[in-house]
């Protein structure tokens, strides 16, 4: 029988707790609008050697102790017990999975438990294996049958501990060993990973069944990635490194295989001397101000970002973040989450940025999120409020007034050459690099140029998408007018504005789209009609010839931050005229 079919006569089939969305609807899906990284408050300047004895004075306080590992391995041999009683027949054994076997479990973390039969058909259900709990006194035993992973709750009022049982998915435990061997590459991994999650934890973040949020192994795969992008990294990819890749390394038509020698790869991130202070501050500069939701996804089996529309995740339902499941390549682990809950948490990453920045408090930073009562409908309402003084980085408030040390605006740009690249979440942002004063850069900077005009023809280069463009070659933009955009346009990025400047004209746009085959090679080359030409060579810009205009752009220049391969400089791009 299939574990999932059994609704209806099961006792236990009901739901386990009353659905409370953890971000409300009110705060809107308005996407957030860029924030210049020089805004941010510089590292040197935040104590996080502070920081950093604060989080091991938690973590040690909070990591599961040998006492407690005992009471868990006490109750799965009690539940093993059970199953073996009431099925015989069945060929029960069981596995540990998740946190607890990973190493990243709190003495607050629940129990994960794989039961396993062979074979696999002769399997009981998820309802009958909770009746068989509740039949040897265990209390609070629910069955949910209906959820992606059916499983049954169980709690041991004696041990003072509660369990969650899924049947035969096996992959799960595969999981659990991609994550353990990543733990032990490397010291700061284990007490990096337990702190967010206990911050999420404690800011009901990680409840994707009850709140609509992310899941903690999720939060636990964008820390690994995360680590894997430092400059230089702390974390290799397990999967990409040389291992046995064999039939016994398949398992549902999925490979699972991976490094699996931690020993061997044990100092891969000795280079980096980040300590634990910066890396939980950086983890939340990184996800609440640099990263970008939009175009790209978070794989640690690949150890980078891969790109949404090289996957075909772009049109996926709840796809702002997109975090790659490391086996099953096709699904998203982050889809638990909509695109105003993802609002609300990239919100919440930049409020615990500016708590840690300006104050150097983890429990401020860790406090506690209460849930209001159901007659209570203005916490919420102040709830937002607060979130959204986070979207200016102004950090007026929690911060004394005469600290001068970050404004709303970036320093003078005569003093710095910005340039942000995507693919690196480098500490500091900004280099030590006098370059030419001659050159007015302050539109680049100022917040204060006035609109261009609409019937003004110049477009102009978009810094972020042209870094994006030059630090990969295999990069590109998503569409002609995210490469191209109007400067201090309301929609810098949306082809919806493209399609607006041209009367809706959806020709045009194909025609923009036939330039971007081409310079894949391929479609072969054809004459097009209308205001732009076709050209081969339309998106012709190579790392090393970063000033040579496209065939059909005018003479026009603007400046953009260019060239990250190299030293970086601001120089000269041509741009197209319309």
């Amino acid at each position: 029988m299939d574990n999932a079919n059994c609704v209806g006569g099961c006792k236990f089939e009901t739901r386990s707790f009353q659905y409370r969305r953890r971000i409300p609807y009110s705060l809107g899906a308005d996407p957030l609008p860029p924030v210049h990284p020089l805004s941010l408050k510089n590292l040197v300047d935040i104590d996080t050697d502070l920081i950093s004895s604060q989080l091991y004075e938690l973590y040690d306080s909070i990591i599961l102790n040998d006492s407690g590992l005992e009471r868990r391995y006490a109750f799965v041999q009690k539940l093993e017990q059970i199953l073996k009683k009431e099925f015989p027949y069945k060929n029960i054994k069981t596995s540990l999975f998740g946190s607890t076997q990973s190493l990243l479990a709190s003495n607050a973390s629940d129990i994960d438990l794989c039961i396993i039969t062979d074979p696999p058909q002769c399997a009981p259900t998820t309802c009958e294996v909770s009746a068989a709990f509740a039949r040897n006194g265990l209390k609070k035993v629910v069955c949910i049958s209906t959820a992606k992973v059916p499983i049954v709750k169980v709690w041991d009022s004696e041990l003072q501990l509660s369990c969650d049982c899924n049947i035969n998915k096996t992959i799960s435990t595969l999981n659990t060993r991609l994550m353990r061997s990543y733990v032990l590459c490397d010291p700061r991994v284990r007490p990096l990973i337990v702190m967010i999650k206990y911050w999420a934890k404690r800011r009901c973040l990680n409840d994707a069944a009850e709140g609509g949020t992310l899941t903690s192994y999720t939060i636990s795969c964008m820390v690994i990635n995360f680590l894997q992008k430092r400059d230089p990294p702390i974390l290799p990819s397990l999967q990409m490194l040389p291992h046995l890749q064999d039939s016994s390394t398949m398992t549902d038509g999925l490979d699972v295989s991976f490094f699996d020698d931690p020993d061997l790869v044990h100092g891969f991130g000795d280079k980096n001397e980040e300590s634990l202070g910066i890396l939980f501050v950086e983890f939340f500069r990184f996800f609440g101000y640099l990263f970008d939701y939009e175009h790209f996804v978070l794989s640690i089996r690949h150890g980078t970002f891969l790109s949404k529309r090289a996957k075909g995740w772009q049109f996926q339902l709840n796809n702002f973040l997109c975090v790659e499941e490391p086996f099953h390549t096709s699904r998203n682990l982050a889809n638990t989450a909509d695109e105003i809950t993802m609002k609300g948490i990239q919100l919440e990453f930049r409020r615990v940025f500016r708590l840690l920045a300006y104050n150097c408090n983890v429990d401020d930073a860790c406090s506690q999120f209460t849930f209001p009562s159901l007659t209570d409908t203005s916490f919420m309402d102040d709830y937002v409020n607060e979130l959204q003084l986070e979207i200016v980085p102004g950090f007026s408030h929690g911060r004394d007034s005469s600290d001068t040390s970050c404004t709303e605006s970036p320093p003078e740009p005569s003093h710095f050459a910005w340039a942000f690249d995507p693919y690196n979440a480098t500490a500091s942002p900004y280099y030590n690099q006098n370059i030419n004063s001659s050159i007015d850069y302050s539109s680049i900077y100022s917040n204060d140029v006035p609109a261009i005009p609409p019937n003004v023809p110049y477009t102009f280069v978009d810094p972020y998408t042209y870094a994006c463009y030059i630090n990969n070659n295999s990069y590109l933009p998503p569409s002609y007018m995210d490469f191209y955009t109007w400067y201090n346009s309301p929609y810098p990025k949306s082809s919806h504005h493209f399609d607006e400047r041209h009367g809706g004209d959806r020709h045009e746009k194909n025609l923009s789209n036939s330039r971007r085959y081409s310079r894949n090679k391929f479609h072969k080359k054809k004459q097009s009609s209308g205001p732009f030409q076709y050209y081969p060579d339309a998106f012709s810009f190579t790392p090393t010839d970063n000033n040579s205009p496209p065939s059909n752009s005018s003479s026009s220049e603007v400046v953009s931050p260019v060239s990250l391969h190299s030293e970086p400089v601001l120089s000269t791009v041509q741009a197209f005229k319309s």
